[in-house]
């Protein structure tokens, strides 16, 4: 893995931290590269704006939603414990979520949330 991409990953989870446990309205990209301790030149390397960082947030949860489901089906014994795997899995990660991310995501970013919602519906 190259540095770019390197950075970018560490981007990604050190803004899926920050959004998730404050609200994405409250975390600018200042807090995000003064939290990863690098410039904020860097950051702007990887992603245009906030936006297209909430994006890449977004659509990596997705992903690991997804990779978690897939490997619920494959691990459970039954469709009774595939739902229950799914759903202690769903339930954790509601718990790591601030209400207010939720709140900024439909308020602030709406395309972006009717996207996810899209994304959910189409994989599930």
């Amino acid at each position: 893995m190259n540095e770019t991409a390197e950075i970018k990953q560490q981007l990604i989870q050190t803004a899926d931290e920050m959004f998730m446990r404050l609200g994405i309205k409250s975390v600018s990209m200042d807090d995000i590269d003064r939290e990863m301790g690098v410039s904020k030149k860097t950051v702007y390397q990887v992603v245009e704006n906030k936006k297209s960082l909430v994006r890449l947030v977004m659509e990596e949860d997705a992903c690991k939603d997804v990779e978690v489901i897939k490997e619920n089906h494959e691990q459970s014994k039954d469709a009774i414990d595939e739902f229950l795997r799914n759903s202690r899995y769903f339930i954790r990660q509601m718990r790591e979520i601030s209400p207010a991310t939720l709140r900024d995501l439909q308020k602030y970013y709406p395309d972006i949330w009717k996207e996810q919602l899209q994304a959910h519906h189409a994989e599930f």
